[in-house]
């Protein structure tokens, strides 16, 4: 789920929310509940009211029963049950808890009033009683005691104060009262008369009852019960007043909430309308887009042409553009357009602007002004703010312009652009429309490239086989002429160790040992075409190697181009190949005069430089040291900073097809990586370019060709060494080389007799030297076959190129050194020395040799040397020796073995 739609999801959610709080607490209280509260108040006050009626009628007198009473109470304490659930109407704790205290203090006042009125009757019933009695007991005395009139005035006394006492029982009356019956009682005494006794106690009892009935009905009277029912009542609707308000208040905001959402459903109805029609403008467009695509899937490739000024036409219309074009770019910077499509809308204007002046808006507009990953896009030119772009497009009369960019994985290849485009493609879905558009033009300029480079890769395809073939061959005869080259280089070695050293013999040799080497570098070369030999990391010095690449250069360079050389660097030398430096200034010279185009000037210089701290090139970055410095530039029209960029990539090439692999300056690079240097270009479009190459300087001198053959070389004593050589010739040669060194050689022609010969007699043979093709097996495998049979036994492999044999398995076999062929003396006699076989040996000075030069191969006689020859024999007797039958008998022995 997208980060939006969940923000969506969450705002609809806190909305319904938000309603459903709205809704639940818009609604006031119950209605039903609120009026049986009500009728429970009313009940409340009405049988409070009837209760304290028939309280005063019952002291009046007037209450024959006091069931008016009992049901009032009843009323009263079932109304008051029914208020137990008035806290529901509540809406708080607060108001929930002085409800119940209300109601509460109700019920209790109510259970008072129900003891105080079981009291009042009680008392109102002997009272009521005593009354009655009392008047007729009066009656009856005024029937009885017609002859008593002093007794009958102060019995008229007592009934008129009684009479008093009862309407109003004050003190003052209440005494008087009890003054008169105790007169009369005290008469009655005196006169003897009985029946004023029933009197008198009738009288006295409605003096002591009649004043606390009296109270009770005031303090029934005095209502406590009313003053709670009218607290709650008070409270209650109080609350309820409130809820009303509030809810009234919450219903209005319901109300504007439904309004508003009201609104926004319209609003969202009249997006979605605006919605589903960019949705068909789009979909027409993505129609339109489809069949195109359609018609281009099955378009012959000498229509595409064609057929994109007709999808052009289409999409103009479509997108009702008064112009639309496809620029397609070159890469060359002197002409960077290679194609160029426009079309005009039908019924649009003719008018057509320059298709470089749309190129270079498109390329260097600023972002500040409508750009977004490459493209522009201008709905109003008279929008944009003053300045040159605004200018540009006003004068190519442009009142709106959408750019767009054609890439693919190799960067950009062109620009789709819609000139006054109106305003309904302003959606980034039909942008991106658009965008497919361009990147159908693209895939149907891919294809139409691919077709072409396909025909090229045949016709490269073809030409590689031949080159193979030509590899190949070359390959073979350079292997025979290394044949021929290690006959010459062995035989001319030795004949410089039997001729005396300064003779022009000597001399003659010596100068055909040079030649052969430089024959063999030739030899070396042919192997690298046929990727038969593998890089060497020599000192050399670069001087000479440049200058032998620039006098192979001169003869192919065109006649118009001139070549200015400054070899300044001395004897500085590099540790790498030198055929690998030549290539490069080959392939940098041979770049130069393609940037010139047939007429310029071409300068290599060749210095040395102290680099005082690292320094970022271009293309790498070098550390401080000493470095050789090789500059090459030219005259001609120069790069861009794109196209800079990328020289080093492989196949990248700014020629047109069948004009360049795209393989030279990536292979230079290459070079220059693996010799640890680094590589700074300097380029402007118009102004040519410099190529500069930077090369750590050796410490060590280079080592030259004539001191090779000075140097002392180390001898045997007389080791043999067993020589598995599967060629007759080579095996000859390589069996005298290593007698002239002082060992004695044994030579074998296949793997099995040098097996069979080392298991015969395990401690003759000092070490072997084996060749690693043989017949029946690798070198390698025999190797490992003797390390099984005689592990202490050393073994040396042959090969023409040492990458034929892993490190692994060289040392899985137990291989102690590896020499390429042809086989030197130098390195063989050397490699036998790093195995402890010979050792470096003076020799007495002729009298025309120089103190520090030593003939080559020269025994010493010191008679350290070969054990056969007799101490007294001198060296040229045991070359002759070595030379004579004996030699010859041994060897056709060995071989035989």
């Amino acid at each position: 789920m997208t980060a939006s739609r969940r923000d969506l999801l969450l705002v609809v959610a806190a909305l319904l929310l938000g309603l459903t709080y709205l809704m639940m607490r818009s609604t006031v209280p119950d209605a039903t509940e609120h009026q049986r509260i009500l009728n429970a108040l009313q009940v409340l006050d009405l049988s409070n009211a009837s209760l304290q009626r028939d309280v005063l009628r019952a002291r009046a007198g007037l209450l024959r029963n006091y069931d008016p009473l009992v049901k009032a109470n009843d009323s009263l304490q079932g109304a008051a049950a029914s208020l137990e659930a008035i806290g529901h109407a509540a809406e708080t704790d607060s108001d929930r808890a002085v409800l119940a205290q209300h109601v509460s203090r109700l019920a209790a006042a109510i259970a008072d009033q129900e003891v105080q009125v079981e009291i009042f009757k009680s008392d109102t019933a002997l009272m009521q009683n005593s009354i009655s009695a009392f008047n007729q007991q009066l009656l009856d005395l005024d029937a009885e005691l017609p002859g008593l009139s002093a007794m009958r005035d102060q019995v008229g006394t007592v009934a008129s104060v009684m009479l008093r006492f009862t309407r109003d029982p004050q003190g003052d009356i209440a005494r008087e009262l009890n003054l008169a019956i105790n007169r009369l009682s005290l008469t009655a005494t005196e006169a003897n008369v009985p029946q004023i006794q029933a009197l008198l106690a009738h009288g006295r009892l409605i003096t002591a009852t009649l004043p606390g009935v009296d109270a009770m009905v005031g303090q029934l009277q005095a209502g406590l019960v009313d003053k709670h029912v009218q607290a709650i009542q008070r409270v209650y609707l109080d609350q309820y007043g409130r809820a009303a308000a509030r809810a009234r208040f919450l219903r209005i905001a319901l109300y504007g909430a439904a309004m508003g959402l009201a609104i926004y459903v319209g609003y969202l109805i009249l997006q979605l309308r605006a919605k589903a029609l960019v949705l068909q403008r789009q979909l027409a467009l993505e129609n339109l887009i489809a069949s195109i695509s359609t018609e281009f899937i099955s378009l012959p490739l000498d229509r595409l042409d064609h057929g994109i000024e007709a999808a052009l036409a289409r999409l103009a219309e479509q997108a009702n553009a008064d112009r639309a074009r496809v620029l397609i770019l070159s890469g060359r910077t002197e002409d960077p357009i290679a194609r160029h499509y426009v079309v005009p809308r039908a019924g649009g204007p003719d008018q057509l602007q320059s298709s470089g002046d749309l190129l270079d808006l498109a390329m260097d507009w600023d972002p500040e002004f409508g750009r977004q990953a490459g493209l522009t896009y201008v709905p109003d030119v008279k929008a944009l703010p003053p300045g040159p772009r605004k200018a540009r497009l006003t004068a190519l009369g442009l009142q709106s312009w959408l750019s767009i960019p054609l890439t693919n994985a190799q960067g950009c290849l062109g620009y789709l652009m819609f000139e006054g485009i109106s305003a309904n493609v302003t959606d980034r879905g039909d942008i991106a429309l658009l965008r497919t558009a361009g990147g159908m033009f693209v895939n149907a300029l891919e294809r139409q490239r691919a077709e072409n480079e396909r025909a090229a890769f045949s016709a490269r395809l073809s030409q590689t086989q031949r080159l193979e073939s030509l590899g190949t061959l070359a390959g073979g005869v350079a292997h025979e002429f290394n044949n021929i080259l290690g006959a010459i280089l062995g035989y001319g070695e030795m004949a410089l160790a039997a001729v005396a050293a300064g003779s022009p013999a000597h001399n003659y040799i010596a100068r055909v040992v040079l030649a052969g080497g430089r024959a063999k570098r030739v030899v070396d070369q042919i192997l690298m075409f046929s990727r038969r030999s593998e890089r060497q990391e020599l000192p050399f010095r670069t001087e000479a190697a440049v200058s032998e690449a620039l006098l192979l250069l001169r003869a192919s360079l065109p006649a118009g181009i001139e070549l200015r050389a400054h070899l300044n660097s001395g004897d500085a030398a590099i540790v790498g190949d030198a055929t690998e430096l030549q290539q490069v200034v080959m392939n940098l010279c041979t770049n130069a005069a393609h940037a010139m185009e047939g007429h310029g000037i071409i300068e290599v210089d060749l210095d040395r430089i102290d680099m005082m701290g690292a320094q970022a090139l271009s293309h790498g970055q070098i550390k401080a040291g000493r470095y050789v410095r090789l500059r090459v530039k030219d005259t001609g029209h120069g790069m861009d900073g794109a196209t800079l960029q990328r020289i080093a990539e492989p196949f990248f090439t700014t020629k047109g097809p069948g004009h360049g692999t795209g393989l030279g300056l990536s292979m230079v690079h290459g070079i220059v990586t693996a010799h640890g240097g680094g590589l700074d270009v300097r380029s402007a479009p118009g102004r040519g370019s410099c190529f500069s190459v930077y090369l750590a300087q050796a410490d060590k001198p280079a080592v030259q060709d004539a001191t090779i053959l000075e140097l002392p070389i180390p001898r045997g004593r007389g080791e043999t060494v067993l020589l598995v050589e599967a060629d007759a010739r080579q095996r000859l040669l390589a069996e005298e080389m290593l007698a002239a060194l002082g060992f004695e050689p044994v030579g074998v022609d296949c793997a099995q007799a040098a097996l069979h010969a080392v298991q015969t007699d395990p401690d003759r043979f000092d070490a072997v030297l084996a060749e690693q093709i043989l017949p029946d097996m690798p070198g390698s495998a025999l190797a490992r076959a003797l390390r099984q049979r005689s592990p202490a036994l050393a073994v040396l492999l042959a090969t023409e190129h040492q990458s034929s044999v892993p490190d692994a398995e060289r040392e899985a076999a137990g291989i102690r050194d590896v020499l390429q062929k042809p086989l030197r003396l130098r390195p063989l006699a050397m490699s036998l020395m790093r195995i402890g076989l010979g050792a470096f040996r003076r020799a007495p000075l002729a009298e025309d040799q120089p103190a520090n030069v030593a003939s080559v191969g020269q025994p010493a006689k010191s008679g350290l040397g070969d054990p056969d020859v007799p101490p007294d024999e001198d060296d040229d007797a045991a070359a002759k020796r070595r030379q004579s039958g004996r030699y010859d008998e041994e060897k056709a022995d060995s071989g035989r073995g």
